[in-house]
């Protein structure tokens, strides 16, 4: 199980890109950076349509856990594999400006 926190440098606030995501190696079964929260605003686009912006969490915590089981008695080296993956991210500190810095003075 891992997790961690994250926290601007002297004070400052970080980018939205260097906030955590989990997708990828650290959450099999979803793209890189997929889990992750967003903000969802309709009819905020530039020509109208929906908007998404991923924030990014200041949390994360993910567990994985994999088992390698025998299929046959007499083959040993026939095998299943079971894996399970479980993960969050949370934790949104401040206002992302329109740039995808986050600013707590909004």
């Amino acid at each position: 199980m891992e997790g961690g926190a994250t926290a601007g440098f002297g004070g400052d606030n970080p980018r939205a890109s260097k906030r955590f995501s989990l997708g990828g190696s650290r959450l099999r079964g979803f793209e890189r950076g997929s889990v992750v929260p967003t903000d969802f605003c309709a009819g905020c686009g530039s020509s109208g349509g929906d908007q998404t912006t991923v924030l990014g969490g200041d949390y994360f915590c993910a567990a994985r856990t994999e088992v390698l089981l025998p299929v046959f008695q007499n083959q040993p080296t026939i095998e299943t594999f079971l894996l399970y993956d479980v993960g969050t991210v949370w934790g949104i500190g401040a206002n992302i400006a329109a740039a995808g810095i986050l600013n707590s003075g909004m």
